[in-house]
């Protein structure tokens, strides 16, 4: 149990990193007046390619690993979502065939907790890298003083941008953004302060 926990303060360590704002420098209009997470580089587009970001290292099994416990916590009525973003591995591979625990349950070993994920599907990197964005972006509502700390999250009523850009979700409220004299409102894209994802 403590380790589930130090995983998740170190995820949570990890995500409150700062950001910076991107700068009107390249070709791409999506990218324009994005913000960005600070472990992210701008590769500019050539020819049919547009420009991208992509992270300065590869993910950690201790950030799939906190992931997975989120899941699991979360989504308590909903176990399938946390079985289908479980790594299944052949049974028949090499690293299997000697049985030996910290080889086949590595990703939780903590020999292996800085090496990267390996084994997801394109399925499985997107969904995590969808709540990875959703977590940096709640945890950012919150430094702003936006967003409450909500650790009631359960199943489907949990932070998602998408739901809070539209509405959906209200969550722990804080301090809304003033808008002219007597309007107020919740954070928008025009903000600068969300990030686009990773």
């Amino acid at each position: 149990m403590q380790t589930k926990t130090k995983f998740i303060i170190l995820l949570i360590a990890l995500l409150s990193a700062c950001y910076k704002p991107v700068v009107n420098y390249y070709d791409h209009k999506d990218l324009v007046g994005q913000t960005i997470p600070s472990d992210m580089v701008f590769v500019p587009g050539q020819g049919k390619i547009p420009s991208f970001y992509i992270g300065v290292s590869e993910e950690p099994n201790i950030n799939y690993v906190a992931y997975l416990h989120w899941l699991q916590r979360v989504y308590v009525d909903l176990p399938e979502v946390y079985q289908e973003a479980q790594i299944k591995f052949n049974k028949g591979t090499e690293v299997n065939q000697f049985n030996d625990p910290s080889l086949v349950y590595h990703m939780e070993h903590p020999a292996f907790a800085y090496y990267p994920i390996v084994g997801a599907t394109w399925h499985q990197i997107q969904s995590y890298l969808q709540w990875k964005s959703d977590r940096l972006n709640e945890s950012i509502l919150i430094q702003c003083g936006i967003l409450g700390t909500d650790i009631h999250q359960a199943n489907e009523e949990n932070f998602n941008l998408e739901a809070y850009l539209v509405g959906q979700y209200q969550g722990v409220t804080g301090k809304r953004i003033q808008e002219g004299r007597s309007s107020q409102r919740e954070a928008r894209w025009q903000d600068g302060i969300l990030i686009g994802g990773y």
